[in-house]
């Protein structure tokens, strides 16, 4: 029945407006491949101006109708339409006997009448031709077209712009999910990091030039990481403390006292222990700092 149902719509917007009384149209099954057995569905879609109504004395009966075709059912349903009336009928005939050859078989014409205010109206449906095969054909009839082999009908294509649309919003959606949480549980941690008192110190110091860089300039920068690092100013004779509340292995502890005591050379004592360090020394030393507050080392 909801087959039924869409094919009536479908005919209805196909079918366009009214006649100008009454009007038929006609949804016709296909005219071939039938076989013993098989039932046949008819569907029309009559149209009648205002006041008129289907006169249900004029509808078709089931029963037998010929030795090769039988009315089942005959249903009927009206529509409801802006203007003017509309009735679809359904008629499903059933094929009961098998012909020793290929056989045409008439699906018959229908009057109906329509009973109204004024004279009553009439229109009549044309009849519709189906072949009737054997279950063992030997050559199909071959009337109008109906050859034994005709193309495929093609698939009715699904608009699917809609689905797709959908499917990239939840794609986006997923994506901004993704980068979020990279961001924040890599790129904000990532980032601290980098903002760190050896991280920008060891950043300043790739930038120098080796071959003439201030070895002054370069104790002074890492001294101020240092003293970031502590939350106050560090000297040889406090850095002892400092140095046991963190979590460094022995080497990099004694590389510590040897830089405090190269600071306080170079600061205080003419700078003789100068040529026992070089800037590759500082920047490890640096470096070793970085590893340690970033929790790699």
């Amino acid at each position: 029945m909801k087959r039924f149902h869409l094919i009536v719509w479908l005919l209805l917007w196909v079918g366009g407006g009214y006649a100008a009384e009454v009007e038929i149209v006609s949804h016709n099954p296909r005219p071939f491949g039938y076989v013993v057995g098989d039932t046949v569905s008819r569907d029309l879609v009559i149209s009648v101006k205002s006041g008129y109504a289907l006169d249900e004395k004029t509808l078709p009966k089931p029963g037998r109708l010929s030795a090769w075709l039988e009315l089942r059912s005959v249903d009927v349903r009206e529509i409801r339409v802006a203007a003017g009336r509309r009735f679809g009928v359904k008629m499903t005939y059933q094929l009961p006997n098998s012909p020793t050859e290929v056989r045409m078989v008439e699906l018959p014409a229908h009057r109906f009448s329509f009973v109204g205010p004024g004279k009553p109206l009439e229109a009549t449906s044309g009849e519709w031709p189906i072949t009737l095969a054997p279950l063992t054909p030997e050559e199909v009839l071959a009337r109008d077209g109906l050859e034994a082999m005709r193309p495929d009908i093609p698939p009715t294509g699904v608009d699917t712009k809609a689905v797709r649309r959908r499917l990239i919003g939840y794609g986006l959606v997923l994506a901004a999910i993704v980068l979020y949480g990279a961001y924040r549980y890599f790129g904000i941690p990532y980032l601290a990091k980098m903002r760190r008192p050896f991280a920008r110190a060891y950043r300043d110091l790739t930038r120098l030039n080796q071959g003439d860089f201030v070895f002054s300039q370069v104790i002074d920068r890492i001294h101020k990481a240092l003293n970031e690092t502590a939350g106050r100013s560090l000297f040889i004779a406090n850095v002892d403390h400092f140095l046991s509340s963190r979590e460094i292995d022995g080497s990099l502890t004694i590389l510590t006292r040897e830089f405090f005591e190269l600071s306080r050379d170079e600061f205080f004592a003419g700078g003789n222990l100068k040529s026992r360090r070089s800037f590759t020394w500082l920047l490890d030393f640096c470096r070793a700092w970085r590893d340690v507050e970033r929790g790699s080392a």
